[in-house]
């Protein structure tokens, strides 16, 4: 991965989590995309993940308190920026990211081209890559690519297929595309990444 890029992963589970009128254990509502630019609030977000961290390796009681309203703090924060985000959205480009996304969901493990979204759902391809950019903030290409790579990721951590199986199971015929699209994106290899995070459940 060129030097010039800086990856940085977190990880963070919260389980019986009610918000608002959502459903149970949900961040957001079903018809937003959940992936967003963190934009101004990156930093902020980081400094949140960094504290969760640090009380997370102690053991006084007065840590899990602390755990607690920082999560707090985690969650008013990406609330607020998917608010934001949904409100620079117009309804005609929010539902027509949402049939791209759904469309993409769906389909993600073929081989289809943004030529082939466009005809299916009967949308000139430049306003469907503009619509889904606005909405996603990755192009369909980029989207599909994370997309598969989600997958692959869920694979390695819960299976015991190869590599080559996995590539072959998220839409990759060749196992070197796949790994170097991998390490480009995730900031390390498939292998890697398998070894460094069950370590980590392990410990």
């Amino acid at each position: 991965m060129s030097s010039r890029y800086q990856v940085m992963i977190y990880s963070c589970g919260i389980t019986h989590l009610k918000l608002n009128e959502l459903p149970l254990n949900h961040l957001i509502a079903k018809t937003q995309q959940p992936v967003a630019n963190a934009g101004i609030y990156t930093e902020q977000i980081k400094q949140i993940f960094d504290s969760l961290i640090l009380h997370a390796t102690q053991t006084q009681a007065i840590h899990a308190e602390i755990i607690h309203y920082i999560t707090l703090n985690l969650l008013l924060t990406v609330c607020h920026l998917f608010e934001e985000r949904q409100q620079h959205l117009s309804d005609k480009k929010i539902t027509l990211g949402q049939r791209i996304k759904e469309f993409l969901d769906k389909y993600y493990l073929e081989q289809i081209d943004i030529a082939s979204i466009s005809h299916a759902l009967n949308v000139n391809r430049y306003y469907l890559s503009h619509s889904f950019k606005a909405f996603s903030g990755y192009s369909p290409k980029q989207y599909i690519i994370r997309r598969r790579l989600g997958e692959a990721q869920s694979l390695l951590l819960n299976t015991d297929d190869s590599v080559a199986k996995i590539a072959s199971k998220v839409g990759y015929s060749n196992v070197n595309n796949f790994h170097d699209i991998f390490e480009k994106v995730i900031g390390m290899s498939p292998g890697k990444y398998k070894k460094l995070w069950l370590n980590k459940l392990s410990s």
